[in-house]
Formats: C-alpha cells, sequence, structure tokens
C-alpha cells in the first residue's frame, strides 16, 4: 500500500493520507482518517498523480472538520 505519510490533522482531528490504487495501476487515491486513526471516507475515483489525490484529499478533511458533510453518508 504505498501511502503517503499522514499529513498534519485538520482543526476537527481529521487527516488525510494518498495511497496507490489498487484498481487504476499508477493512479492514486486519498483516505480521510478520524481522530482515532480509523479510515473514515477513501475517494470514489483515483487520480493521475499524488499531488491531485493529495488536493482533494485535504478539501474534504476540511468539510467534514467544518462539520458540512458527515463522513460515510451521501447528501441527499
Amino acid at each position: 500500500m504505498d501511502a503517503l505519510p499522514t499529513r498534519d490533522r485538520g482543526a476537527g482531528g481529521h487527516s488525510v493520507s494518498v495511497e496507490s490504487c489498487s484498481v487504476d495501476a499508477g493512479c492514486y487515491r486519498w483516505v480521510v482518517h478520524s481522530t482515532d486513526g480509523r479510515r473514515t471516507e477513501r475517494s470514489a475515483y483515483s487520480f493521475a498523480t499524488r499531488n491531485g489525490a493529495r488536493i482533494s484529499g485535504e478539501f474534504w478533511v476540511r468539510t467534514f472538520d467544518a462539520g458540512k458533510f458527515e463522513a460515510g453518508k451521501t447528501a441527499a
């Protein structure tokens, strides 16, 4: 699992890591972790670059920390 080091935690305690995609060779996915280190959410699709996945993952960390979206639930 070619994961990047976990980034600094957001204000609400979530963090993001980037992993190699097991479905699309050469692509990457972000994984958001809760304060206890458990996986909270994973990107629904892969990114062509690590940096693209990191940027998207960091957006979701800010979104979860702001309470604008509950991890693990889809919008109605």
